[in-house]
């Protein structure tokens, strides 16, 4: 009897997609329900670019819709959803301004947008149109983390750890466009680390799907492309050899490839400013401390993640495993830390199915990845700084940080540690007897913290 319970839980234990996508749609649709509608960050303006794109409104700077959509979407916070809202007036309507979020593209609005059409058919309240939206991001998000910890070959509990970050389940059961923009994020790098574990050739559906994520990176956050940088350390193996009469050095169908995914990155940025303009650019004519000393930056960084006297750093590295509904309540430190040590024990556990796999050109393909992290950190920095942060209305030209840089920017884009400690177990790596040990624990930290996720949750807004 025990060896068989043994034998089921190591069976269990090597499919940790199936127990992701369980405690996803757990906890992502309580989430959903106990977390008050408009609470979450600029949840408004997703919400009416959600309904826009579920009437087939793609793009558009003024809308029309019921006024009941508009104010919902304007709505005290504090309200929870109510059984007795009264259905929409579709003939009541009002035209105005699309909210912050009309010049995201579709594609970050599309499980919501589906929800929200559901909802319309079965003749419901705003409320409702809301809740709908938000399981079918919750469904959309647990459906994908499992293909993506069920795909990856390398550091699948380090995505089960990441993807089950409270933050990450908290922001799935929301109408919040960053869901979409995880889940590319973490399908791009799984993608590309699978790429550097591989021996047979690189494949033409390898090829499409590649400059598909690329585009897909770019239709989130343009600087979502960094993360492809990696893809230079790609193995030569992979690609034909040169067939020239001549020598060339490189080789030639690697960095065709590499050129044609980095050409369709840029062309979908410039095609999605052309239709849906950008988050990054406004109208006010403001000089850019930056632009006239680029050496600030070092000067605005320090203050932004390490200066200890600011203390902006704490709130970013809380922020990315648990700050919840636009700061107003998040996970203690004890419980950040503690998720923490579970992505370390996930990410330098030396398991015995990683041991069988090769990962090609690690030490270049582990640089690239620090540094194009790195680079990812900057790029929001300075975005932030130069288009939020030195508003008038902000901090204006004399901040001295950057204000509006958030963790759960970062949070998916930790998966990027992956080929970095796989890398680093040459020095440093965690043993242990038995399989269970350390995969038990990743377990039981999660789904801790999911608890107390939810019972916090309740506790704030419910008692």
């Amino acid at each position: 009897m025990r060896r068989t319970l043994l034998k089921q839980l190591k069976t269990l234990l090597a499919k940790p997609e199936y127990l992701a996508l369980l405690f996803a749609l757990i906890f992502g649709s309580i989430s959903a329900y106990a977390v008050p509608q408009m609470t979450i960050n600029d949840e408004d303006s997703h919400f009416l670019k959600a309904y826009g794109l579920s009437e087939g409104k793609i793009t558009g700077n003024t809308c029309e819709f019921p006024k009941s959509v508009f104010s919902e979407a304007s709505s005290s916070p504090e309200h929870t959803p109510r059984s007795s809202s009264l259905p929409i007036d579709y003939q009541d309507t009002a035209s105005k301004g699309c909210g912050r979020a009309a010049g995201y593209s579709p594609i970050m609005h599309l499980p919501q947008a589906i929800g929200i059409f559901v909802a319309k058919m079965l003749n419901g309240s705003p409320d409702l149109l809301v809740l709908f939206g938000r399981l079918f991001n919750v469904i959309f998000y647990a459906t994908a983390l499992f293909f993506i910890i069920r795909f990856v070959r390398v550091g699948k509990w380090a995505y089960f750890v990441i993807g089950l970050f409270p933050l990450m389940i908290h922001t799935a059961g929301s109408l919040s466009a960053d869901t979409m923009n995880n889940v590319i994020v973490m399908a791009a790098l799984a993608f590309v680390i699978n790429l550097f574990t591989q021996s047979q050739k690189f494949t033409k559906n390898q090829l499409i799907i590649l400059l598909a994520l690329s585009a897909m990176l770019a239709l989130t956050k343009q600087t979502n492309l960094i993360l492809l940088l990696p893809l230079a350390a790609l193995p030569v193996r992979l690609f034909k050899k040169n067939d020239f009469r001549f020598k060339i050095r490189f080789n030639v169908h690697k960095w065709l490839v590499i050129g044609g995914v980095l050409l369709t990155g840029i062309l979908t940025v410039l095609l999605a400013y052309k239709l849906f303009g950008s988050m990054l650019f406004r109208e006010d004519h403001i000089t850019n401390p930056l632009v006239h000393d680029p050496l600030r930056f070092f000067y605005i960084s320090y203050n932004t993640y390490i200066n200890p006297v600011l203390g902006y750093g704490d709130l970013l590295v809380r922020g990315i495993v648990g700050e919840f509904s636009s700061f107003r309540y998040h996970l203690p430190t004890f419980i950040i830390f503690i998720q923490l040590v579970a992505l370390l024990v996930a990410l330098f556990y030396n398991s015995t199915t990683e041991r069988r796999v090769t990962l090609y050109n690690a030490k270049l393909y582990a640089l690239l990845s620090t540094i194009s992290l790195l680079l990812l950190v900057a790029a929001i920095t300075v975005a932030l700084y130069s288009a939020w942060t030195i508003l008038p209305e902000r901090l204006g030209i004399n901040a001295t940080y950057a204000d509006g840089v958030q963790g759960r920017y970062f949070t998916a884009a930790l998966a990027a540690l992956v080929p970095v400690a796989f890398y680093m177990r040459k020095w440093v790596k965690i043993e242990a007897s038995s399989d269970l040990i350390p995969y038990c624990l990743i377990i039981f930290i999660s789904l801790s913290s999911l608890l107390f996720y939810t019972a916090q949750t309740i506790n704030f807004f419910w008692t």
